[in-house]
């Protein structure tokens, strides 16, 4: 060889070193060549690799190092590294292997050692060895196998070809299918997954599968049931995903399965609540209804249009329920009252109202109202009953009716007039109203000659005369035997009740004036005012009484107006006679 050719090949021997050297310098790791018979002792080594594990060159040379790599290897990892040297010793075929090392900073990293053929060089067996640190790349594929791990669903990777391969499965799915690795290492792999789908349900699953892989469609979604290693049947829901790989050929699908046999339990459960609600609501006499508090929208039962002779308003809201021409202008504030309830937290409310039909008459309902909350106590449903209580309201009136009215007169009696009186009062206290008290004179004597029968026939006559008499706004009741009542309202001014009680007087005197009795028949009334006399029922019944027994004291036959409230004086033998006509 001449000096020339000689040259030649050093040149290209730099070359080739600088080029090595740049490589190492741009990779995290670097090379070195180690002694085969000396313990793969290190002979020389490039600055990437001492980078690597943190030493430098004089200290890897010094104790406890001693330049020997095995030093480095985590002592786990060592019986890996161990077999994957005495394997190239044995074939001398270049070998690779992953482990880890502890570098001088006491940090763990990830090593990927790829070792050539080994060469005898002077009598000495070495073997050269490019490292790199892959620890980042470990570190990022551990990362994402404990969240694939720990997702709450199964992920498989299939490769399809001649035979059917999984590249992936996730630990859910052996969690999800009490299955363990080996159950499904062998064979066809695809036909084992088959065989964990339930069998009335297999048939369709594969077909489904085929279908979707020979379309050529991204993706497709099943449900069906497996039954679990321990015998237990599952719902599931599959989605699978082709996935596409530059380093894997063939056909790759990607499954994701989740466990839905809850929901699936759940919406069993729902749809069968349905159908008890609906075969409830058809055949019960009340109207059902569902309120959905959050959208605000009401739903109600069909029943509602055989109730009310129409279909409810669509889309209606309950909040402004009233603003509809439905309920009774009276009742409205009832209705509002019961929402404000639901709405404020209320477990329970209900009410009574009249609701319009479609023929224009009102329907009396009750309403009660149950409501359901959500985990944080907010009211977010409501569930409610619409009862026709007409019938029972008519009755219940008839009743009330009758124990307010007098047997014999069928005026209001003394405690109805009373809680009318009352209900006035609260509704207009700021105007004027006066209270008439009166009785017949001489009524005892009536009884005693002409007997009860003549007796009770005068007052159904006086009864008559003041219903003839006075407003319908007035009250008007029989208090005991011969005494009456009246509670004029809203009167212009004190002379009002004057000459009205003047013309009671009057109207009495000529009333009976061609009646059968022993002497004409006349009155004497006692008048208080409100608010001057008194502000309640009972002290504006005691002022008139006292006007009444300075009239009866004066001779009777007249009337008295009490200028203010006075203390109660008995009027004596008189008023207490009259309990022969007191009913």
């Amino acid at each position: 060889m001449t000096s020339a050719q000689i040259n030649e090949l050093m040149l290209e021997l730099k070359k080739a070193q600088k080029e090595l050297d740049m490589l190492s310098e741009t990779v995290l790791g670097g090379t070195a060549r180690l002694s085969v018979d000396d313990d793969f002792r290190i002979i020389t080594a490039t600055d990437g690799y001492y980078r690597m594990i943190g030493y430098t060159e004089e200290e890897s040379q010094s104790p406890p190092f001693c330049a020997k790599g095995m030093y480095l290897v985590v002592p786990q990892d060592r019986p890996i590294v161990t077999k994957a040297l005495q394997k190239l010793l044995v074939t001398n075929e270049p070998t690779t292997v992953t482990y880890r090392i502890q570098k001088k900073d006491k940090s763990i990293a990830w090593n990927t050692a790829y070792c050539a053929r080994v060469d005898v060089t002077g009598g000495e067996r070495t073997v050269n060895v490019f490292f790199i640190d892959i620890t980042d790349k470990r570190q990022t594929e551990t990362t994402l196998e404990s969240l694939i791990n720990t997702i709450p669903g199964s992920l498989i990777r299939l490769q399809l070809g001649k035979k059917a391969t999984m590249l992936y499965v996730n630990k859910q799915f052996y969690r999800q299918t009490g299955y363990e690795p080996e159950h499904l290492s062998t064979g066809n792999q695809l036909s084992q997954l088959f065989r964990i789908v339930y069998p009335a349900d297999r048939q369709m699953v594969k077909a489904q599968f085929f279908d979707y892989v020979n379309s050529g469609s991204d993706n497709c979604v099943m449900e069906y049931r497996i039954r679990t290693r321990q015998g237990e049947v599952r719902w599931m829901h599959a989605r699978a995903f082709r996935f596409r790989s530059d380093t894997e050929t063939g056909q790759i699908i990607q499954l994701f399965i989740s466990d839905i046999t809850e929901e699936k339990l759940q919406r069993e459960e729902t749809a069968l609540n349905e159908e008890r609600y609906r075969i409830i609501s058809e055949q019960t006499r009340d109207t059902v209804f569902d309120w959905d508090i959050l959208k605000d929208r009401i739903h109600f039962s069909p029943v509602y249009e055989k109730m009310f002779g129409f279909l409810p308003p669509p889309d209606i809201s309950i909040k402004n329920l009233t603003e509809y021409d439905i309920v009774y202008e009276d009742d409205k504030q009832n209705v509002e009252d019961m929402i404000s309830a639901i709405l404020s937290g209320a477990p329970y409310a209900e009410t009574e109202y009249r609701a319009k039909r479609a023929d224009g008459t009102y329907l009396w309902c009750r309403n009660r109202v149950t409501t359901i909350f959500d985990s944080k106590k907010r009211p977010i449903h409501a569930i409610g009953l619409l009862s026709d209580i007409d019938d029972y309201k008519q009755k219940t009136a008839l009743l009330q009716e009758k124990a307010m009215r007098d047997s014999l007169t069928s005026l209001l009696n003394r405690m109805a007039l009373q809680r009318q009186v009352e209900r006035r009062l609260k509704k207009h206290p700021d105007r004027l109203h006066a209270f008439l008290l009166f009785d017949i004179d001489h009524f005892k004597e009536i009884n005693d000659t002409q007997g009860h029968s003549t007796g009770d026939t005068v007052l159904k006559n006086v009864s008559t005369l003041l219903s003839r008499h006075f407003r319908n706004t007035d009250i008007i009741g029989r208090m005991g035997g011969d005494e009456f009542a009246v509670f004029l309202t809203d009167l212009p001014s004190p002379s009002t009740a004057r000459r009205k009680a003047r013309e009671l007087k009057q109207k009495t005197a000529q009333f009976f004036e061609s009646a059968p009795l022993s002497r004409p028949l006349t009155i004497s009334i006692g008048i208080s005012l409100y608010p001057y006399c008194g502000r309640d029922f009972q002290t504006l019944y005691q002022s008139a009484d006292e006007a009444l027994y300075q009239v009866k004291r004066n001779g009777g036959n007249g009337y008295f107006m009490n200028p203010a409230q006075r203390p109660h004086r008995d009027r004596g033998r008189e008023k207490g006679d009259k309990t022969d006509n007191r009913f």
